[in-house]
């Protein structure tokens, strides 16, 4: 480029063009990086959109787990718990049981033995 054209104020039409030329060009390069720089920090946005989706489904699938865990400790212990009831409920029941029949065993010998005393 001819500086000196500028300074004597001698505008040379070519020059002049190609100064115009160099101004359009860097105007379409500031342009282009500026939508360079939107696109990627658009990807970039994108990005941590998807991350934070992704720790969202990751943590709600943790406590989802974490929640089925918990159930199946709460079902575990009511079903001990009802075993527990039932083995105390019972013990004393066969405990009666036992009981009752040899009550029912002695009166059983002690008619046996009248029947054998009285033959």
């Amino acid at each position: 480029m001819h500086r000196d054209c500028w300074k004597k104020n001698n505008i040379d039409p070519e020059c002049l063009k190609k100064r115009e030329e160099e101004a359009q060009k860097r105007l379409e390069e500031e342009k282009r990086q500026e939508i360079i720089r939107r696109e990627k920090f658009l990807r970039e946005e994108e990005q941590r959109r998807r991350e934070e989706i992704q720790r969202d489904i990751l943590q709600k699938e943790q406590i989802q787990r974490e929640l089925i865990q918990k159930e199946q400790i709460r079902r575990e212990i009511i079903k001990k718990e009802n075993k527990e009831k039932t083995t105390r409920g019972s013990a004393p029941t066969r405990e009666r049981r036992r009981q009752a029949q040899l009550a029912l065993m002695a009166v059983t010998n002690k008619v046996r033995k009248q029947m054998n005393v009285n033959a």
